[in-house]
């Protein structure tokens, strides 16, 4: 009996792409849910010390320079340790850097609870930022040993999710929290926001020691034939990068032009993005609530624009294989949004759909924003080279947060603040967009 070769061919190609799409499929349900829940618990840590910050004044006699001080130097100690932790990252596997890292950021955070001074509000942040470093540009280097590039966008977004969804359950939690032990006559609302907070975070780095697989490779829930379609996928890829540059060091990384174009533009993106969520509640506060519950429910509708808006410009960035407009683009209008903010802050509702709009636009380009560095870096240097993104980028939290408070404590208003990060966040939509060409190879 003759058979067709083609026909034989193609049912072949076929199966192998079956199998190859059953196999991401199952590696979506188990890798993606515990990066996405750490995610979540990561910016609720990281946003609490805002609603904290409406009764400092009170408590503790904080202002908004102490605290927007506070706020930014949680970014020096990111800044510091984030590069070598991704680092580590290559050498003792991600279940032990995951687990150290979300193990002493819990801790840290739960002691924001108990600081009585300036100094001391001072020095935990400084310890929160180097606990917690090395986490998101380590869950992104993760993802590149399970995703190819032409499907990280999109897998980047179910964990980039995390992001508005801490705002959209986190903030209500957080006012009600505070709203619920405001009373008390042991610790304050805020103190028990920081101590119950934390509780999650510690259980999920104790889960990650047990339960993380490194690779596709020691994924025993994979079948042999799931496992050896992912990694010939994977190989054939990374082939093509590697033409690009077959150096592997950090100085290799530190040379390539790529590297500081998208650590200027993450610098201005979290210069922005974390002005934006450490001031969230007190902007709200500024159109004149005073319930922290209701200033937490408020504080879920930009979370909410973010959480739809990095998915649908995660998505089509992917379907078109683009990157670089759909970026600059969205950075650009959130600039707009901004300035119409600190224009019309005397008008609550009006202030308040600018306030959502910019946050979606903005804090909704981060899935994109990394699938740039991560596709077309190759792997030799990709570690490397999101670490240091990750890193100086940080720093941006530091510039964005403290001139916000210090704006705020000298004008009595957010308006220059707000204009301050417009200016910001334009600058570093310019910078993508004219600092990387085209030809750059993002489809590989």
């Amino acid at each position: 009996m003759r058979t067709n070769p083609e026909v034989s061919i193609t049912l072949a190609d076929i199966q192998g792409t079956g199998t190859r799409e059953s196999a991401y499929r199952l590696i979506a349900r188990r890798v993606v849910p515990f990066l996405f829940l750490a995610y979540v618990v990561c910016n609720i840590d990281r946003m609490n010390a805002g609603f904290a910050a409406l009764d400092f004044q009170k408590d503790l006699g904080f202002g908004p320079a102490i605290y927007g001080l506070g706020a930014s130097l949680f970014f020096i100690g990111y800044a510091l340790f984030e590069l070598p932790s991704n680092l580590l990252l290559e050498k003792i596997g991600a279940r032990k850097t995951f687990t150290r890292i979300m193990l002493l950021w819990g801790c840290a955070s739960a002691a924001q609870a108990f600081v009585t001074t300036p100094f001391q509000f001072y020095v935990v942040r400084v310890i929160l930022g180097a606990a917690e470093a090395g986490f998101l540009p380590g869950a992104i280097y993760y993802l590149t040993r399970w995703f190819p590039t032409d499907r990280r966008a999109q897998i980047q977004s179910l964990f980039y999710i995390g992001m508005p969804v801490a705002g959209i359950i986190g903030s209500p939690i957080s006012g009600l929290i505070m709203h619920a032990f405001q009373d008390s006559t042991t610790l304050r609302g805020w103190q028990w926001m920081f101590i119950l907070e934390a509780v999650p975070t510690i259980l999920l780095g104790a889960y990650a020691f047990f339960a993380l697989a490194e690779s596709p490779e020691s994924a025993q829930w994979l079948q042999p034939d799931q496992r050896l379609a992912v990694l010939t996928e994977l190989q054939a890829k990374e082939k093509k990068r590697e033409k690009v540059n077959g150096s592997s060091s950090l100085l290799a990384a530190m040379r390539e032009p790529l590297v500081w174009v998208a650590s200027f533009t993450y610098i201005c993106l979290v210069c922005t993005s974390s002005a934006l969520s450490f001031w969230m509640p007190s902007v709200i506060k500024s159109f004149g609530l005073r319930d922290p519950l209701w200033i937490g429910m408020l504080s879920a509708a930009p979370a909410v624009a973010m959480l739809v808006y990095m998915i649908l410009l995660s998505r089509h960035s992917d379907r078109k294989q683009e990157r670089r407009w759909h970026l600059g683009a969205s950075l650009f209008a959130g600039s707009i949004c901004l300035v119409g903010l600190g224009f019309f802050s005397g008008n609550i509702l009006l202030s308040m759909v600018l306030l959502t709009l910019a946050s979606g636009l903005i804090a909704g380009c981060y899935p994109v924003f990394w699938a740039i560095p991560s596709g077309a870096l190759p792997r030799s240097i990709s570690a490397a080279g999101i670490g240091l993104i990750g890193g100086v980028g940080s720093l941006g939290g530091l510039l964005g947060s403290s001139i916000f408070g210090f704006a705020k404590a000298h004008t009595g208003s957010f308006s220059m603040g707000l204009y301050f990060i417009a200016v910001v966040i334009a600058a570093g939509a310019l910078a993508i967009v004219l600092g990387i060409p085209r030809e750059r190879p993002f489809r590989t």
